[in-house]
């Protein structure tokens, strides 16, 4: 087998069609390991991050991609290279190509050999995190007798099985409580309409941005000084502004005033096959005395449940207890994190600085 880098995006779009070709053979077919998803990234990050992007080829075909970068650490006087993934997403893994013929290399062949290719890097340590407890990559080192302790419980992700309910009318008793009352009080004194789009322009961009900035604010002049917005990177923001304007797997939730067609809340999702992905939500703090997620929800599956599109609502990482207030299942991400042979040195003196200030 050979192996070839990727490392800018003119590279890139010479091996596009391969790539989309391989995603739609591979094992983990999920949206954010999708040829949209890794181009809008490499497009707009190869110039912040030193992107290495590992293709292994196997008698001239790509079968398998490990979508990486390579970030300098540093922590007081010490200095280390770490490699991550180069990717945005709640589930990140490598691209294998699905074993079909008998002839076909496994599964397992593939990702050794992209793991042997990253321990050759001139790296100290690797960070692979939001790894699915389903993927290949995931089992593949949970049998690894060196990588299985180098694992470890990373986030929860809660989903919701749509199909478990007869209906929206079965599904709706399951609501938080209060659910009606705020949203009769919401009718009553604002009333809203639904609003669903599959398409991303500038002035909508514009607007869901403000509108997350706005409520950022909000909490930070209410005490929580952790938050914040991705939409003031302006690389970033275009970034996703350059993803969701050319993709087909976007859907765009948003409730609106009737009287003036003023944003009262948002919702970003990502949608392939059977499952939509909740991916960014902002609402304005000027209603938040309505509690307008509840209210919110309770339309977003309203909508689903009639249209009867996709059979999984994915919440997003974190396993927050509003999203278990929907649902009792999860899925658990992990993450791979070891500092190898070059780093040794390192990973003792962090362990000792940690000793010492505890």
């Amino acid at each position: 087998m050979k192996t070839d880098i990727i490392s800018n995006y003119d590279e890139f779009l010479k091996i596009e069609k391969e790539y989309t070709d391989l995603w739609e053979s591979s094992v983990d077919r999920n949206i954010f390991n999708s040829p949209i998803f890794l181009k809008s990234y490499i497009k707009s990050f190869s110039e912040t991050y030193k992107l290495h992007i590992i293709c292994l080829r196997n008698n001239g075909i790509l079968v398998g991609i490990a979508p990486l970068k390579i970030l300098k650490k540093s922590f007081f006087l010490l200095k280390w290279n770490e490699v991550r993934f180069a990717t945005e997403g709640d589930y990140r893994s490598f691209i294998i190509r699905k074993k079909i013929k008998e002839s076909d290399i496994g599964e397992d062949q593939i990702i050794k050999n992209l793991v042997f290719e990253i321990d050759k890097l001139n790296c100290e340590r690797v960070c692979l995190d939001y790894i699915s407890q389903h993927s290949s990559l995931y089992k593949y080192l949970s049998k690894n007798d060196d990588l299985n302790p180098k694992l470890s419980y990373h986030i929860q992700v809660p989903k919701l099985n749509m199909y478990s309910f007869e209906s929206f009318e079965n599904y709706k008793k399951h609501f938080p409580k209060k659910t009606n009352k705020y949203r009769n009080k919401l009718i009553n004194d604002h009333d809203y309409i639904l609003s669903v789009t599959d398409k991303m322009n500038d002035s909508l961009l514009d607007e869901m941005a403000e509108l997350h900035i706005k409520e950022k604010n909000y909490h930070i002049d209410n005490g929580n000084n952790k938050r914040y917005s991705l939409y003031e990177d302006n690389g970033r923001k275009k970034y996703i502004f350059d993803l969701q304007k050319d993709s087909k797997y976007v859907l765009h939730f948003m409730m609106r005033r009737k009287s003036d067609d003023k944003l009262i809340c948002y919702r970003n999702t990502y949608t392939l096959d059977d499952t939509i992905y909740s991916w960014n939500t902002a609402y304005n703090p000027e209603f938040s005395s309505y509690r307008v997620n509840n209210t919110f929800f309770y339309e977003i599956f309203k909508y689903l449940f009639e249209y009867k599109s996709y059979k999984f609502f994915n919440f997003g990482s974190g396993g927050y207890p509003w999203k278990f207030s929907f649902t009792d299942d999860f899925d658990v991400l992990f993450k791979l994190d070891y500092f190898n042979k070059n780093g040794k040195f390192i990973e003792k003196l962090l362990k000792l600085k940690k000793y010492f200030n505890n």
